[in-house]
């Protein structure tokens, strides 16, 4: 657990390349942590590694295909990293049948409304 927050201390102050060290040091003594995994993820997204990211999330989703950050990522990922709006929109609306409560499934929703009609986001 001390990996990961210091990860996540690293991740929060933007310092990625650090926090990548600590979270894959914490995968290394629980592989399948899958909020530790997704974040990681995220650190590659954010170092424009989406491929990698991608890779991450797989890995997450092959396992626990209902895991809601990993599909929003996924979705985020595939849209601003790859430019690929029917992934994204396969994702989002894979989280919004598998949690309709997420956090933000209102804007998930606007998105993949915007997204079908042809529009970008923001």
């Amino acid at each position: 657990a001390l990996l990961s927050q210091i990860g996540n201390l690293y991740y929060d102050r933007g310092q990625y390349r650090e926090a990548i060290t600590y979270y894959e040091q914490a995968l290394s003594l629980q592989p399948e942590n899958f909020s530790i995994r997704t974040d990681l993820a995220t650190c590659y997204y954010n170092m424009q590694e989406h491929e990698r990211a991608l890779k991450e999330l797989d890995q997450v989703l092959a396992k626990k295909p209902d895991f809601s950050q990993a599909l929003y990522n996924y979705g985020v990922i595939q849209y601003f990293g790859r430019k690929d709006k029917q992934a994204t929109v396969s994702a989002w609306e894979k989280l919004l049948a598998v949690d309709p409560q997420y956090p933000s499934a209102g804007q998930v929703r606007e998105n993949i409304q915007k997204l079908k009609a042809g529009q970008d986001l923001e």
